[in-house]
């Protein structure tokens, strides 16, 4: 345990395995990755393993808890990730193998992610889009939005917690009413307290790893299932570029979160291959395809790639150093 924490400074919110599908070997034997700043507008190679990450990114403070728990968070996303790693793997030489021996015209017809495995995947996503930056970033803007979900879980228990005591016939002898009340009271001003701090930083990972949890994971994954999933095959001369927040939100109307109408969400898997999920009713023209493969376009390419250049925090990933795409995108 004490030689993780030592070892551990710089922390991924992308992974490092995901990270070499888009990385290059160098001539020492490093993987290494091109990075598109688009704060700064540079372009630099470093190994992946000072790529998507951030020092003591998700360690507790602790003067909260104990310093055996600070890296909870890490070391579960660690555990996460050894899981998931061969999982698409094999979901990438699945694919590879479909599209070196089976003529084209079968490509298209057969699906290729079963209802389980699509529950997989979307717990894929959803960790992914809660684990990083960006959605840190989300976090800290709507503070107020975290203060009303936590105090209405915490609500929710409370009530739950009285009805429990009522069936096991345990009286209280105070008003329940009341006593829930104050107690509510007491839960919310330590949440707002807490959440005060997103201002300097103090207890930000604690707010955030809340959030890196079954709970949400499942929630969101809840949503993205009702998406139309399609798998996108690249075989343009223009590679899928990946980012610092690799899950890419597209509007077609109005509304930008996941539960908005019209919305196109990116995910690229390597620079061939991409999970395209559409919002149903908008795109209710490709509900034939869901969970197949399609064939892209360049024009698709380019509009993805764009795609996360506006979702990303800052950097831009990519096995190759071309990035004219983004010269005139601010």
């Amino acid at each position: 345990m004490d030689k993780i924490q030592k070892d551990t400074i710089k922390e991924h919110y992308v992974p490092r395995f995901y990270l070499e599908k888009f990385a290059y070997l160098s001539i020492n034997g490093k993987y290494k990755i091109w990075v598109f700043d688009k704060q700064t507008r540079k372009i630099f190679p470093p190994d992946i393993t000072d790529t998507g990450t951030g020092n003591y990114f998700y360690d507790f403070p602790t003067d909260i808890i104990e310093e055996k728990d600070k890296k909870v968070v890490d070391q579960y996303l660690q555990t996460v990730e050894n899981e998931i790693a061969p999982f698409i793997s094999k979901f990438e030489h699945k694919i590879h193998h479909i599209l070196t021996n089976l003529e084209e015209s079968y490509w298209y017809h057969k699906k290729v992610i079963s209802k389980r495995k699509q529950i997989y995947w979307a717990n894929i996503f959803s960790l992914q889009i809660l684990r990083t930056p960006r959605f840190r970033q989300e976090l800290i803007k709507r503070k107020d939005i975290v203060v009303k979900d936590a105090t209405i879980q915490v609500e929710n228990k409370l009530e739950q917690y009285l009805q429990d005591l009522s069936h096991q016939g345990v009286g209280l002898n105070i008003n329940q009413e009341e006593w829930l009340d104050s107690y509510k009271d007491y839960i919310n001003n330590i949440i707002v307290e807490l959440c005060d701090e997103f201002h300097n930083n103090k207890n930000i990972p604690l707010i955030h790893g809340g959030f890196i949890t079954a709970k949400y994971i499942s929630d969101l994954s809840q949503v993205l299932v009702k998406y139309i999933w399609l798998v996108g095959i690249n075989q343009t001369s223009i590679p899928l570029y990946t980012s610092d927040h690799p899950f890419a939100v597209i509007p077609h109307l109005n509304g930008s979160s996941y539960l908005s109408k019209g919305i196109e969400i990116i995910f690229p898997i390597n620079p061939k291959l991409v999970f395209i999920l559409r919002e149903r009713t908008y795109f209710k023209n490709d509900n034939n395809k869901n969970c197949k493969l399609v064939k892209l376009t360049k024009d698709d390419i380019e509009k993805y790639n764009e795609a996360q250049f506006y979702s990303c925090k800052r950097f831009i990933y990519s096995k190759y150093d071309d990035f004219r795409l983004f010269e005139n995108l601010s």
